[in-house]
């Protein structure tokens, strides 16, 4: 969802980048007038989609969803939605010299828009390398003090004989091995479904 949000941003960017050099190439207000619509409109949507990837990855990190969140109500926001208002209000007036000042300024502000995101998307990476490292190492480590105990635990069945009093007790312990197996199978569900959410290069 990162991805897609730098993606979608770094084509705003540009698109605001040709709008803004074709007026000051002298192009005429009522050719750039429906350019400028689709680019707010595309911000719009690029707000929802925020909020939809803040959503997504609380789950997976409250810190990046509460960065996504304020990026959105930032005072950065609030002056991009304003100055894409601007342009295409300025545009419909055939006010060229406001219409560039308030494309130009929009411009710079979806640029600042898309380093945000780029910097909240590289954190994230960071922080789903540490933690997926850490949960990594506690799966490994968890299989491999299993194999132990079933190791240790066959070993005992194999010295004693079916009617001794310690059958029993090496059944419970043969119980909750499987239990602590079972634990480790959600473990490992549980991991997998988080590595759908990061990028293959983590």
């Amino acid at each position: 969802k990162l991805d897609e949000l730098v993606a979608n941003l770094s084509t705003l960017v540009q698109n605001q980048e040709r709008i803004k050099n074709e007026i000051e190439n002298n192009t005429p207000c009522n050719q750039l007038k429906n350019d400028q619509e689709r680019q707010n409109q595309n911000y719009k949507k690029l707000q929802n989609s925020i909020k939809e990837a803040s959503d997504i990855l609380k789950k997976f990190s409250k810190d990046t969803s509460q960065n996504l969140d304020e990026l959105l109500n930032s005072e950065l926001s609030f002056e991009t939605q304003n100055s894409l208002n601007d342009s295409k209000s300025n545009l419909s007036k055939n006010d060229t010299q406001n219409a560039s000042n308030s494309i130009s300024k929009s411009a710079e502000n979806l640029r600042s828009m898309l380093e945000a995101v780029e910097e909240i998307k590289n954190s994230f990476k960071n922080e789903s390398i540490q933690k997926m490292s850490q949960e990594f190492y506690a799966a490994i480590n968890n299989i491999l003090r299993l194999s132990n105990n079933q190791e240790n635990l066959l070993q005992n069945f194999t010295n004693i004989r079916s009617s001794s009093p310690q059958v029993k007790m090496l059944t419970s312990s043969q119980f909750e091995i499987n239990k602590q197996f079972a634990n480790f199978i959600g473990q490992l569900f549980e991991l997998s479904t988080k590595t759908f959410h990061i990028t293959p290069n983590i």
